[in-house]
């Protein structure tokens, strides 16, 4: 093992005996060579430890957890024991493509501010066949805080850390949506990125965490929790609104006008509190705000109303032809 790593490989490992050992040839395989490969076996059961071992190469620390600690301190416990000024996380089902080390670090290198960098992932089968599914795709970094503010957009598995900007024990045991919790945190201070180039294949396997019910409820507690940057204590039915907003295929579920006074209500807080990047946030409500106006096909006397008091309305410039369609509609 390297004495001075520029980048830690952190591992977790919990009962992977199929998958672990292809996982580990990955990174063992990649074109930058200079790092320290942390593994945590976190309490299997099964053959995954007895894999592990079978590899003897000096780069590699294995960590066991004599009881399993769940992924979130499995890899605080990691980060705490990594040497590089890079963590680069790998799960144990995945594998990385061998240019994944090299193309990361040149750009965290050239890119001083950032926190972190992910990339694109080729989502693969069982047997790590191309399914026709890429995910985490290029998104401007400026707009990455927006897109955070209505669902994750990063794959785990892919992440390229910056150490020293990272806050002691990063990951938030009781949030089993840890890795969404640590994005929207540290893109209120840092810059996140993600490059255009897949690096990365991903097994998204049946019964794994992100199909966990408490995993899918964190989520949704994390989405409604990142209201609070904007000083917002949603109801239950704004809960059910704000979460609806996900998916624009949605914009007309539920009671548009309901809707409209939400979206007014995000934007009235961030013009007061400025806690999302702009033109960015302002854009996305508008995109959700169009997507209701351009589908009314029946408007009562009510929205009519509140359309033309709406503060979005000023903000969408729709056309004057538009106005007068709407509110002369029966």
């Amino acid at each position: 093992m390297e004495n001075n790593p520029k980048i830690s490989v952190v591992l977790p490992v919990f009962n992977e005996e199929m998958y672990v050992g292809e996982a580990i040839e990955s990174i063992l395989a990649q074109t930058f060579t200079e790092f320290q490969f942390l593994i945590i076996n976190d309490g299997s059961s099964d053959a995954s430890e007895k894999i592990i071992k079978s590899f003897k190469d000096k780069r590699i620390q294995l960590v066991t957890n004599v009881e399993n600690l769940g992924l979130s301190q499995s890899l605080n416990k990691g980060i705490g024991l990594s040497q590089g000024e890079y963590i680069a996380r790998m799960d144990a089902n995945d594998i990385a493509l061998e240019s994944r080390l090299e193309e990361q670090l040149s750009f965290m290198e050239n890119h001083p501010k950032a926190a972190g960098v992910f990339c694109p992932v080729q989502k693969v089968d069982e047997k790590g066949m191309p399914l026709d599914s890429v995910e985490g795709k290029y998104i401007p970094s400026e707009e990455l805080q927006t897109y955070l503010f209505y669902k994750c957009c990063f794959f785990h598995s892919s992440a390229f850390l910056r150490k020293s900007f990272l806050p002691k024990d990063p990951y938030d045991p009781h949030n089993a949506a840890e890795d969404y919790d640590l994005w929207v945190k540290l893109l209120f201070h840092h810059e996140l990125h993600i490059l255009e180039k897949t690096l990365m294949k991903v097994r998204d396997l049946p019964g794994g965490l992100r199909f966990k019910e408490k995993c899918r409820q964190d989520y949704l507690k994390t989405k409604i929790a990142n209201l609070s940057y904007l000083a917002l204590h949603p109801s239950e039915e704004e809960c059910k609104i704000h979460l609806s907003l996900e998916n624009k295929s949605n914009s007309m579920e539920n009671n548009p006008l309901d809707k409209l006074k939400w979206l007014d209500i995000l934007y009235n807080a961030n013009k007061t509190h400025g806690a999302y990047k702009e033109p960015f946030f302002t854009q996305k409500l508008l995109e959700h705000w169009n997507g209701i106006i351009n589908n009314i096909q029946n408007p009562g006397m009510k929205l009519k109303y509140y359309y033309l008091l709406s503060p979005l309305r000023q903000a969408a410039r729709k056309p004057l032809s538009r106005t007068i369609k709407l509110l002369f509609s029966s």
